[in-house]
């Protein structure tokens, strides 16, 4: 059923189908960006790999925030000075869908850019990269990846390759 409610929410969300107006160049895409969203991975095998990601990045001079559960309480985050957007079990609703109130909050929000960290096809979680205002949305490869980001790769083996491939090639960028 989580497969189902997914594939309809992002076929009828007209959010999602309005994201990629327009061509975006991906010239100095780090050089000219300082405020960056990181929304960490669901599985909770990945997050420790995901806050290190988090890290490394407000390391090269980056303003970072990251959409983690508000039960996960990572010091390094607030030593880094990272900030932090928490979401509980309240922010999504019926089939582990982001709900309006959830959604209406990030709405709100501007980020350079934002990375997804999910590595699954379906989580519901790569469905908010489609709300805060951001020039660039990146993410790996996968089921939808077109839909959600205009910066897409393909994942290493271990999730510790991937994300470091993916830190040491954006910040290429």
């Amino acid at each position: 059923m989580k497969k189902f409610s997914f594939k309809m929410f992002v076929r009828f969300s007209s959010r999602i189908r309005r994201l990629f107006e327009g061509e975006v160049k991906f010239d100095g895409m780090m050089n000219n960006s300082s405020d960056i969203l990181i929304i960490l991975p669901e599985d909770p095998e990945l997050l420790s790999s995901g806050v290190n990601f988090a890290i490394e990045l407000r390391g090269a001079r980056k303003n970072v925030t990251v959409l983690i559960p508000g039960t996960v309480n990572y010091n390094e985050l607030v030593t880094g000075g990272i900030r932090r957007i928490d979401y509980g079990k309240d922010e999504f609703g019926l089939f582990r869908l982001p709900s309006g109130k959830f959604r209406k909050k990030l709405s709100g929000t501007s980020f350079d850019i934002v990375i997804d960290l999910n590595l699954a096809d379906y989580s519901s979680l790569s469905l908010l990269t489609a709300y805060p205002q951001a020039k660039y949305r990146v993410g790996f490869r996968k089921l939808y990846g077109e839909k959600f980001y205009n910066l897409m790769f393909v994942p290493g083996e271990t999730a510790g390759e991937k994300y470091t491939e993916l830190l040491k090639l954006i910040i290429n960028l």
